[in-house]
């Protein structure tokens, strides 16, 4: 008889087996503690889970809905990485799974994966030069608003942006704005 309380000694784990287990983040992913209670019902892995839930958020998704339709659209993607063979998780079982997650775990998640993107060697820096539309104001007197944006290339992200005055001082402006990347180190 089962103690109140107590996961009865025939429900065992059920097992993963996710086709990368050695690559980082799936490490890093791997040190979440799953707060699900053991269950014989259990279809997907907290890291899939997680692993899902990033991976479609850096492609736009903004709710746990529009999560599960990306990831069903990349399920074949997704499959290198983790386990999806019980299918892709529904937006439900996503959400619930995330209220169980402590703030404070996700967070430390998320500074470890940065600290994995930094560690990344830059190769090539862009730098990209906007003018952003609306804000000339010749009425008031206001000129338009020029950005200089850096972008790693093999990290895919911005590491800097800066205001510059008008597009004639770009080149000076990239010059100090690559220092200020070099000096972060990123």
């Amino acid at each position: 008889m089962a103690i109140k309380g107590q996961v009865p000694a025939h429900i065992k784990p059920k097992q993963f087996l996710h086709p990368q287990p050695t690559l980082r983040l799936i490490r890093i992913l791997d040190r979440i503690r799953d707060p699900r209670k053991p269950s014989c019902n259990f279809q997907h892995s907290l890291i899939s889970i997680v692993f899902t839930v990033i991976i479609t958020s850096l492609c736009g998704a903004d709710d746990w809905s529009v999560t599960e339709h990306l990831a069903i659209a990349m399920k074949d993607w997704i499959a290198r990485f983790v386990d999806v063979c019980s299918r892709i998780p529904s937006a439900h079982t996503i959400e619930r799974v995330f209220s169980l997650i402590s703030p404070e775990q996700i967070e430390q998640t998320l500074v470890e994966i940065m600290e994995l993107l930094k560690e990344k060697k830059e190769t090539v820096i862009s730098f990209d030069g906007k003018t952003l539309r609306g804000t000339l104001d010749e009425q008031a007197g206001k000129r338009a608003v020029h950005l200089l944006n850096a972008w790693s290339l093999e990290n895919g992200i911005c590491l800097g942006q800066r205001k510059v005055d008008d597009k004639s001082v770009v080149i000076y402006k990239s010059n100090c704005l690559h220092k200020g990347v070099a000096k972060k180190q990123l």
